[in-house]
């Protein structure tokens, strides 16, 4: 991963977030329950949102394919998705009743009945500053600019890693591969594996956009787009040869420097 990424700073992962502002409202004098708080609300947000670009993934991905066994499996998923975000609408309901207008104009105009990876869910980061003001929504876009921060950290370890694997079973392939056999299954293995990447940089994307829209500056170095440049690593036996050292000029210098996801 590029040099620009060398910025980055300690942030919890999306789960921790969740854990450390429930912790914090469990401490007060509160009569809500933790189900009813905005931590869990917004927390289930994001995970439906994730749902939500899976879906969308898999039924790319399946395009071509008309079989009984897919028809089934992206039905199946679309009906988890579409109860999912049911429930998830009635804890919204109690927590920022404000919004329900939004939500019951979109379900009478039925455009996303039969696609819930496409339903919007009406959290601060789907409306305009001035509709988050008037809506009183302000103090929720920060705690969800939170959820955002943790999930793209989130993200950015599961691309660091998988592309660590990668180019572990290049070198591997390179070396091992004998015959055509071999050669295919190591092919179709680490088309994989850039599969599950290209999904962890869409969900590094997803939550950088959100935060663009919750007041992040698009030039924050702790938060730079990603691209497959920024995936380059030289393989590790390139760099023992060469002495491989973090130069300023070197692509992949911070690689082994990058921050980790949890505080220090």
């Amino acid at each position: 991963m590029s040099a620009r990424w060398m910025a980055r700073k300690y942030i919890l992962s999306q789960t921790k977030i969740y854990e450390s502002l429930v912790a914090e409202l469990e401490s007060e004098d509160t009569t809500e329950t933790v189900q009813s708080t905005t931590p869990s609300l917004l927390n289930e947000a994001l995970c439906i949102m994730a749902e939500q670009r899976k879906l969308t993934g898999r039924i790319q991905d399946n395009a071509g394919d008309s079989s009984f066994s897919a028809t089934i499996d992206i039905d199946g998923r679309r009906k988890r998705l579409a109860s999912r975000i049911e429930k998830w609408r009635m804890l919204q309901k109690t927590v920022v009743p404000q919004v329900g207008d939004f939500v019951a104009q979109q379900a009478i105009s039925k455009k996303f009945a039969d696609s819930p990876k496409k339903e919007v869910l009406y959290i601060p980061s789907d409306f305009s500053e001035s509709q988050c003001v008037r809506l009183d929504l302000i103090d929720l876009g920060k705690q969800e600019r939170q959820f955002h921060e943790g999930a793209a950290c989130d993200a950015i370890q599961t691309v660091r890693t998988i592309t660590k694997t990668i180019s572990s079973m290049r070198a591997n392939k390179k070396a091992q591969d004998y015959g055509q056999q071999m050669h295919t299954w190591s092919i179709a293995q680490i088309l994989d594996v850039e599969h599950r990447q290209t999904i962890a940089m869409n969900d590094y994307s997803a939550a950088r956009n959100a935060m663009l829209k919750l007041g992040l500056s698009k030039d924050d170095p702790c938060f730079p787009p990603l691209d497959l440049k920024d995936l380059y690593r030289k393989p590790t036996n390139i760099k023992r040869a060469r002495n491989f050292s973090c130069g300023p000029n070197i692509t992949i210098c911070h690689w082994n420097t990058i921050s980790p996801i949890s505080k220090k």
